[in-house]
């Protein structure tokens, strides 16, 4: 009889996008990574809108006058998001038995949410990924389109989307 070979969870990424949905993805994120003992990383990315609308305008923004002055408010963002991130993340754990979140874990990107998290995917070696399938609101979600569709479309390794929470509807 021939042995069928399970997959091996030794790391998982959880992307949020700081919304309350996030909150539940993470604790699926968690859960798993505790039933695996697998070591858990956070991702967030900041939303490069200059980047966005450069790439939909077809523009090459390096080029432009004002983009340090720009680039510098994403800094400033990129230290709120990990101040909240990490906030968010401690309380969460803090409810958690044997919550397996490093501060070291938690990583914040700039950039096109999609591309960002696939290239941490590429690089990291996770063996999953997980992420809400809703995110801000309904609005955005139309008018982005849908990062997690983006994702699991591209990933290389299973992606766990975990839809809205049923009492958030």
């Amino acid at each position: 009889m021939k042995t069928t070979r399970l997959p091996t969870i030794q790391t998982i990424l959880y992307a949020t996008d700081l919304s309350e949905n996030s909150i539940h993805a993470l604790s699926y994120a968690v859960s798993i990574a505790q039933s695996y003992k697998a070591k858990l990383s956070v991702l967030y990315v900041v939303p490069d809108v200059w980047e966005e609308l450069a790439q939909q305008a077809g523009l090459d923004l390096p080029g432009y006058d004002g983009l340090t002055e720009w680039q510098g408010l994403s800094d400033e963002q990129r230290q709120e998001a990990e101040q909240s991130l990490k906030r968010r993340i401690t309380e969460f754990c803090e409810s958690v038995e044997d919550c397996p979140v490093e501060p070291s874990d938690v990583l914040v990107e700039s950039g096109r949410a999609a591309a960002v998290i696939l290239k941490t995917i590429d690089e990291g070696r996770y063996s999953m990924a997980v992420l809400g399938s809703r995110g801000q609101d309904r609005i955005t979600d139309l008018l982005l389109g849908s990062v997690a569709s983006e994702v699991v479309r591209k990933s290389p390794i299973p992606v766990l989307l975990v839809p809205l929470d049923e009492d958030d509807f």
